[in-house]
């Protein structure tokens, strides 16, 4: 079995726990490139980005584990580089996705009113007087995540649920059953020691934010993160971005 995985903290405590003979087969990748790097491999299990479900309807996703936000701590910020309220263009910089581009969009929409130009940054500067939404561990070099608002956050004062970011997928729902059982050990055994894991994964100066917030990271679903799921996915239809509601084959 290959795992294709977003190349951030959260996926590596996920997977923290697992034997090594499956870590040894995860691949870390950049989460823009992780679809399509499963649609061309056989066997392989893939975390992706959940609006990437968007445009790749007939996989599988598990109904059990994933990567889910609910507070502070979150794989995307805002940064605020002036204090007009009219906000009309933000930048995205670090590990975009999909979810960045489609949702930021709505975001601003429904909380602020506001029509937002989308421009991709790349490189790693930081212009401190222009908006940004940036994602992935460049929000935790030199702390800058300190700064900003979680991207989470806001998700979730707009759905009213947790905000599920990534979600594991297959194109075989024999395969993702199997995955779902061998994470259903490695997860409990995080939730048992969450602080060796990030103790050994997340560097000295960010601990005690992630140790005080972890209860906010959620790797195994309950029935709010499966609502949450649906109604993130509903989004981009009621802002007719999409034509169709998706339906989800989950497993």
């Amino acid at each position: 079995m290959k795992i294709i995985s977003p190349d951030n903290y959260f996926a590596k405590l996920f997977f923290h726990n697992f034997e090594k003979g499956i870590k040894d087969k995860i691949q870390f990748i950049s989460s823009s490139l992780i679809i399509s790097e499963l649609l061309k491999s056989e066997n392989s299990i893939a975390l992706i980005p959940i609006t990437d479900l968007i445009q790749n309807k007939d996989l599988y996703v598990s109904r059990s584990f994933g990567l889910s936000f609910e507070g502070a701590i979150s794989n995307s910020y805002i940064y605020y580089g002036q204090e007009n309220k009219n906000i009309t263009e933000i930048n995205l910089a670090g590990d975009i996705s999909s979810c960045e581009v489609i949702l930021s969009k709505i975001l601003f929409r429904e909380l602020y009113s506001s029509e937002i130009e989308i421009i991709l940054k790349t490189g790693s500067d930081f212009e401190a007087d222009k908006n940004y939404i940036i994602a992935g561990d460049m929000n935790f070099r030199e702390d800058l995540f300190v700064s900003g608002f979680s991207f989470a956050e806001e998700v979730v004062e707009l759905i009213n649920l947790p905000y599920v970011n990534y979600v594991f997928v297959s194109k075989d729902p024999a395969l993702l059953k199997n995955f779902n059982s061998l994470a259903a050990e490695s997860v409990k055994l995080f939730q048992e020691d969450a602080e060796a894991a990030i103790k050994e994964i997340i560097p000295a100066n960010l601990q005690e934010f992630f140790l005080s917030n972890i209860t906010s990271l959620i790797f195994n679903y309950n029935e709010q993160d499966l609502e949450g799921i649906e109604q993130v996915l509903r989004l981009p239809y009621f802002h007719v971005i999409i034509s169709d509601i998706i339906v989800l084959n989950l497993i």
